[in-house]
């Protein structure tokens, strides 16, 4: 099973928890986006099948917090490396996240700047 059939398989178990209490209008927000995280996961799965993407389905994704950790850099140092195009991230969900293996020449500049 695959990184992205793990993370479908929890969405659909998250869904279906919401549908059970969904008896309240304020958790039909809560069903709608469970749905659309589902199809956000379904959509990368279809996209990194169907386009040979250089990551395989298990590769590792950080979230922003995991980055500025790995990299050892502060919030600053993130936003403006994001401003000057050194650090890519994919925006998911309103969230940036990176394969880990976008971040080699980025650690190897904090390794050279001697942050690690």
């Amino acid at each position: 099973m695959t990184q992205f059939d793990r993370i479908i398989q929890l969405l659909e178990l998250i869904r279906q928890s919401i549908n059970v209490l969904a008896e309240r209008q304020a958790l039909q927000t809560l069903v709608e986006i469970a749905d659309e995280q589902l199809r956000i996961m379904q959509h990368l799965k279809e996209q990194s099948m169907s386009y040979g993407s250089k990551h395989n389905a298990d590769s590792t994704l950080m979230t922003k917090q995991e980055v500025l950790a790995y990299l050892n850099i502060s919030d600053s140092t993130y936003k403006r490396r994001v401003r000057e195009g050194l650090l890519k991230p994919m925006r998911l969900g309103g969230g940036d996240v990176f394969y880990k293996e976008d971040l080699q020449q980025a650690l190897w500049e904090s390794k050279r700047k001697g942050k690690i």
